[in-house]
């Protein structure tokens, strides 16, 4: 597996002043703020900080089942599916703002799929890279068919998220 850029860093309060503890860019129940589309204060991936224009990557050999020139809440986004442990899951890579795939186009791992950018709810922020990994190829709401990151691609390259981090908040 890769990582879906080159630098791995969490969208935290420390680096981005939108957000303010305990809230974060890790996976998890409360750690956002509760509103009307989340009211458990649900993110379902992580925020890797990035300047629009970044390269994102494919994590792993598979193929594009979806491009969304805009999805509710993501923005300009790509959806991979591939293979995982036995498993197909399937990885996000939201607001984005330039995309270089197709729907149906295989890829291999470290293929660029896309640009990072600013749409979708991230138009407002610091700008970064939505990351997610799903077990079905639509976004639900909640986190219904999401698992966290890290449990394929692993902890340790992303600058931010703490083993505490990852123990209390991208574990549930």
């Amino acid at each position: 597996m890769r990582q879906p850029l080159t630098v791995m860093e969490l969208r935290t309060p420390e680096t981005d002043s939108r957000l303010i503890r305990p809230f974060s860019g890790a996976y998890g129940k409360a750690v956002r703020e509760p509103s009307k589309d989340s009211p458990e204060g649900n993110h379902q991936g992580w925020d890797l900080l990035a300047a629009p224009g970044t390269i994102t990557y494919a994590i792993a050999k598979g193929t594009v089942c979806e491009v969304y020139p805009a999805l509710h809440g993501y923005g300009q986004a790509v959806v991979v599916q591939f293979a995982f442990r036995g498993l197909q899951l399937y990885a996000i890579y939201g607001h984005l703002s330039s995309v270089a795939v197709k729907k149906g186009q295989p890829v291999n791992e470290g293929d660029p799929l896309a640009r990072t950018g600013t749409s979708g709810n991230a138009a407002n922020t610091r700008p970064h890279l939505h990351f997610g990994i799903m077990t079905s190829p639509i976004p639900q709401k909640g986190k219904d068919n999401f698992i966290s990151p890290g449990r394929v691609l692993g902890y340790t390259h992303v600058r931010g998220l703490t083993t505490d981090d990852h123990i209390r908040l991208d574990m549930g």
